[in-house]
């Protein structure tokens, strides 16, 4: 049994832990501002903008229901709370991060937890090196991403329900009741995941604790799907509801792209290369020590495989819950090691032989093998690198004085950074032709262009990102034209809007 010193120590581990994790995090996110898919700022950042500060671009998801508010309004809560700092995307955006960089290093701290009664405090740091350092996890870890988020949660909740030891905590039930059905809320493609712990539960717990954790479940579920969609739109679960209904019936995420089964492998295999066949054995020799985490991986896989609409950020729960895994096996082979006198022999006459052989494994299983996963979707280049300049341009327009309307050109107006990082009340226009470009002209004094368009039309630069992408504004005042409308996916075009959202009243 573990004395009360020694449960001291292990919790001042964990806190190490979690500093470490959302250090790395945080201080990337901070640092190197990206923009790895769209939907971070246009299904998430764009409306909670709105909520506080009441302008936004909206996407037609928004115009036909199909996003739930509760994620946007978690993220709209830390943007006012961040406003007694200061005000400015530099101040809000920062807070986001840091906070979704901590619910991310609460993950990796679980991971440790698991994994120190497993294999005491040293092997459960090293274990939780390896979800801790893993490239793609510390890039995706502070995303404004439902699937990122969720994934957080959902672990978090699984570490309250099956710790590791047997626990006959009523709270604790229920807080993992609440965080799981959390989870389903953020991510509908959870539900098979919590199924398998559903099933775990009523096979290993008494039935009070069962009804705890489901009570808790169903309230959060009720909560933040049913009640907060009735506030909203004006029926439970109707945002739920019309994205099965718009994707099934009318194919609009098939018409983003269809994939088979084999995508994620390919793709898995590419960004990773030959360590993913390190990564998934070791995974494999880790699930012997925790079987439920591979059934949930799997069964959330599952569900995206049948999915014909497919992206690699889809699988970020199955990618974090492999890498635990994998941590996990990693010390099932240190210790196989260990107990055949390997390491004695190898390290004979230096200084805690254990030490430096946990040192030499993690060092080399991280940096020698992990670094390629920097690259997370090969077609796309590096992930640290993903749309910087853009992103950049955008944040600096919320520091210019003097501006009456805003344009992008020739890039699509989803890889900038919309009105969360402009921060100007005023109209944007983003130009697809330059036909277009000259007719709108005199409606804008402020654009992103690449360098080339820049030096091309003679236009007067403020300032340059990644040496491609320039901030440019010209003197003087803008005329009013009118915004146009958004575009809709090709099965929606004959499918009227429910509520008319773009453009605001007073830019039509």
């Amino acid at each position: 049994m573990q004395t009360a010193t020694g449960q001291r120590a292990s919790w001042r581990y964990a806190l190490g832990v979690f500093l470490a994790a959302w250090i790395v995090r945080a201080g990337i996110a901070l640092a190197l501002p990206t923009l790895y898919h769209p939907d971070e700022i246009y299904q998430a950042l764009e409306n909670a903008h709105r909520m506080v500060f009441g302008y936004g671009f909206v996407t037609w998801e928004a115009e036909y229901g199909i996003r739930s508010s509760v994620f946007p309004g978690f993220l709209a809560g830390i943007i006012q709370a961040s406003r007694l700092i200061g005000e400015g995307p530099h101040i809000y955006l920062s807070a986001v991060s840091v906070v979704l960089a901590a619910l991310a290093a609460g993950a990796v701290t679980c991971a440790y937890l698991w994994a120190s009664r497993l294999y005491g405090v040293v092997g459960g740091i090293i274990a939780a090196f390896v979800p801790l350092a893993a490239p793609e996890l510390v890039l995706l870890g502070s995303k404004t991403l439902t699937e990122v988020v969720g994934t957080h949660v959902l672990i978090i909740g699984l570490y309250l329900a099956f710790p590791g030891f047997a626990s006959e905590s009523r709270s604790r039930a229920v807080a993992a009741g609440l965080l799981l059905g959390t989870a389903m809320v953020l991510r509908l493609h959870m539900a098979p995941g919590l199924a398998v712990i559903g099933i775990a539960m009523l096979r290993s717990w008494p039935r009070e604790r069962v009804a705890l954790a489901t009570a808790g479940g169903v309230a959060s579920v009720l909560l933040l799907g049913g009640v907060v969609d009735w506030l909203t739109w004006g029926a439970p679960f109707f945002t739920h509801i019309q994205n099965v209904r718009l994707n099934i019936l009318f194919g609009v995420a098939a018409s983003f792209g269809v994939w088979g089964w084999y995508f994620y492998l390919g793709l898995l295999l590419l960004s990773w290369g030959t360590p993913a066949l390190i990564i998934l054995g070791l995974a494999g020799l880790g699930t012997r020590r925790a079987p439920l985490l591979l059934l949930v991986a799997g069964a959330i896989l599952a569900a995206h495989l049948v999915v014909a609409h497919k992206e690699y950020r889809f699988i970020y729960p199955t990618l974090f819950l492999a890498q635990i895994l994998a941590g996990f096996g990693l010390m099932e082979v240190i210790n196989w090691l260990r107990l055949r006198g390997v390491f004695d022999r190898l390290f004979q006459g230096l200084p805690s032989p254990r030490v430096l052989a946990a040192v030499w494994m993690v060092v080399v299983f991280t940096a020698g093998l992990r670094i390629v996963t920097f690259s997370i979707e090969p077609l796309a280049g590096l992930a640290i690198l993903h749309r910087r300049d853009t992103l950049q341009a955008s944040r600096a327009i919320a520091t210019l004085p003097n501006v009456c309307g805003i344009a992008s050109y020739p890039l699509s107006e989803h890889l900038y950074g919309g009105y969360t990082s402009f921060h100007r009340r005023v109209p944007y226009y983003p130009i697809k032709s330059l036909a277009e470009w000259q007719q709108r002209l005199p409606a804008f004094n402020t654009a992103i262009v690449t360098k080339e368009f820049a030096a091309d039309q003679g236009l007067p630069i403020v300032a340059c990102y990644l040496d491609r992408t320039c901030l440019v504004q010209r003197p003087g005042t803008c005329e009013a034209q009118p915004v146009g409308p958004i575009d809709r996916p090709g099965p929606l075009k004959n499918v009227p809007r429910l509520r008319e959202l773009w453009p605001p009243a007073e830019w039509r």
